[in-house]
């Protein structure tokens, strides 16, 4: 709304008193106090021009526009105390007082109640023909509707304000937000689409909602165009080499590289720009690159939590866990206080231990990220009670993933570790019925079948994991993930022709798929068959990820298998040092140096192997290699 309609409002309001009017320079007039005001206003004499207002204030006491107009100057002049103070005054007088509902409605804020207010005010103005055509007080209306929650009514008042003024970028940006907040996100990318080419500021808000409902390609093209029209701004070519990464192509990363190495060759010294350009080089498998980058953050700042959160994932990619410990001890040991990034280097740490086979500092360190953190969620949980299961305490992590799941019983992932817990501990009955009872209550959540297929596959019931399998490919019938673990039940049951036959049809479907190229390979290997095959499938498998100790295992196993020793030891060393208390891996490490007549490294290889997880190995064998290992290396 300009500003004469205001002044003629005021001024009505001053003729109604019946006051005289007069002429002198200084006098009791309001009409000719409030004239010299606006025109001392005008000239930029603002002491001069509120002395003016006061005093027609003081000649009309009774004049609630006068006052209304008083806190319209001093909202204009970015006074809000004393703004609201006027317009409460003014609306004492007259609570119809249209500027001073209008100075309010504009002016309150941060707190809830202040803008519930506000929206009081606005609504008042907004009932007027004039103000029903205020573009700001509009766009003002629908922000505070959008703040106070009263979505349906923010939508409504700016769709409006977009239909009439299309140009209004911050309309747009504001009904998209309100259209998201109502859980209408299509309509909300719509909105901001046209404007986006254009406008850098939709465009970054339209990018961000991309990301937010998973269309990552269009969130980075989107970001590309901005980052390429605004070569000189950081914070675009940043959003740009994020938004890359978050893809999963495999070029994206080498293409992330290349936006980050100018914001490098700008400023060294850039340590968000090294943490992605850690991330980065993390991807692409350039370990070296990646902990170069990652000592460049701490090299710049030794405090970054950052640099030690990129360089500690650099080292257990490299398999480093003791040099993770030794890093992130020091720094979490000293924090007393919950913040996100010392819960996400507890977790780390945990993991680093668990590497290790630490399970009692492994736990330790989750028992502090959640006494830290009591109310953070799902994740800390869920560590935890892996952490009991890998430490084979198997009770104490049913206890856990119970009461979890009384605190989130919508949450099935403690459904799956509590059956998992159970099954280990030797109580299969409770947890087949445990899952029987989330796939009944949930049937449209393939992880139940998927789990419980599993569960019955392990406990020596193929046949009702195999109906299970096909009562769930019935409702998900393009899933991969129901014939990789038909394909598994079957190889657990040594029926090996349907295992392969399973297998390969997953590959059929995606090629590159490494569990079930390993899978394949692996179950060749250990029936010592096919195993040119076999070392193919491997090595295809660890191109999908080169540092995987399993499918190293796998490797290192079927080379053996083959007589091709010195490559078995290279592959099986790694994965050795990778999982220290995978019995499975041991054991075979212990095979390999025994036959290259490494004896005791061989019995340490085997000791371990019976002190580990235990899973799938034959006691009674290694014990009999144990002693006959023994006996040659005297």
């Amino acid at each position: 709304m300009s500003a004469p309609p205001v002044r003629v409002l005021c001024l009505a309001g001053v003729l109604a008193l019946g006051l005289p009017l007069a002429s002198s320079a200084q006098t009791s007039d309001p009409y000719f106090e409030f004239i010299t005001a606006l025109r001392l206003e005008k000239a930029g004499d603002g002491k001069a021009a509120l002395d003016a207002y006061e005093r027609a204030a003081a000649a009309a006491p009774k004049s609630a526009e006068i006052r209304a107009e008083i806190a319209a100057f001093h909202m204009r002049g970015n006074q809000p105390q004393e703004a609201e103070a006027a317009a409460r005054a003014a609306l004492a007088l007259d609570p119809e007082c249209v500027e001073a509902h209008r100075v309010l409605g504009l002016l309150l804020g941060g707190t809830a109640e202040r803008m519930r207010e506000a929206v009081g005010h606005l609504e008042k103005v907004m009932a007027l023909p004039s103000g029903a055509t205020d573009v700001q007080l509009q766009l003002t209306l629908g922000r505070l509707y959008l703040f106070t929650n009263a979505l349906p009514k923010a939508i409504e008042v700016l769709r409006r304000v977009v239909e009439e003024q299309p140009y209004i970028v911050q309309a747009r940006i504001t009904l998209a937000q309100a259209l998201a907040a109502s859980e209408r996100p299509d309509e909300a990318m719509e909105v901001l689409e046209p404007a986006a080419q254009t406008d850098p500021r939709v465009g970054l808000t339209l990018a961000q909602m991309y990301e937010r409902a998973g269309r990552g390609q269009e969130a980075a093209a989107l970001f590309g165009r901005l980052a390429a029209s605004n070569p000189g701004s950081r914070e675009a070519q940043m959003r740009y080499a994020a938004a890359l990464l978050a893809l999963p192509s495999p070029d994206a990363p080498t293409r992330a590289l290349t936006v980050l190495a100018t914001l490098i060759e700008r400023n060294a010294r850039d340590t968000g720009a090294l943490y992605l350009q850690s991330q980065a080089y993390r991807r692409t498998g350039d370990v070296f690159a990646a902990e170069r980058a990652a000592r460049a953050i701490l090299a710049a700042d030794p405090k970054s939590v950052s640099g030690s959160f990129a360089l500690a994932q650099v080292l257990a990619q490299s398999r480093r866990y003791k040099d993770v410990v030794d890093l992130l001890e020091p720094l979490t040991s000293a924090s007393a206080t919950r913040t996100d990034n010392t819960l996400n280097l507890l977790t780390m740490l945990s993991g680093a231990y668990q590497a290790m086979g630490n399970w009692d500092k492994s736990i330790e360190t989750l028992t502090r990220a959640k006494a830290l953190a009591p109310d953070s969620g799902v994740a800390i949980d869920a560590y935890l009670i892996q952490a009991h299961v890998s430490a084979r305490r198997f009770t104490e992590a049913a206890t856990l993933a119970e009461a979890a799941r009384t605190r989130n019983g919508d949450d099935l992932r403690f459904t799956y570790l509590q059956a998992r817990a159970l099954f280990l501990g030797g109580s299969k009955p409770a947890a087949y019925a445990l899952l029987e009872t989330a796939i009944a209550s949930k049937p449209e959540e393939m992880e139940s079948y998927l789990t419980l297929a599993e569960l019955y596959g392990n406990g020596g019931r193929a046949d009702d994991g195999l109906k299970l399998l096909d009562r769930a490919a019935q409702r998900f019938p393009d899933k991969t993930a129901l014939t990789f673990r038909r394909g598994a039940i079957l190889a657990e049951a040594k029926r090996d022709v349907d295992a392969e036959q399973a297998f390969r049809q997953v590959l059929a479907a995606q090629p590159d798929n490494g569990p079930a190229l390993n899978y394949l390979g692996y179950m060749l290997a250990e029936r010592g068959r096919r195993l040119d095959e076999a070392i193919d499938l491997i090595t295809r498998a660890l191109k999908t990820d080169a540092d995987n100790p399993s499918y190293l295992d796998s490797l290192g196993w079927a080379l053996f298998k083959r007589g091709d020793l010195a490559d078995a030891d290279t592959h099986l060393s790694k994965a050795s040092d990778a999982l220290p208390q995978n019995s499975v891996v041991q054991d075979h490490y212990g095979d390999v140096l025994a036959r290259l007549g490494r004896y005791r490294e061989a019995i340490m290889a085997w000791t371990k192997a019976l002190g580990g997880d235990g899973s799938d190995i034959d006691r009674v064998a290694i014990e009999r290699k144990l002693r006959d290992a023994r006996g040659k290396a005297k």
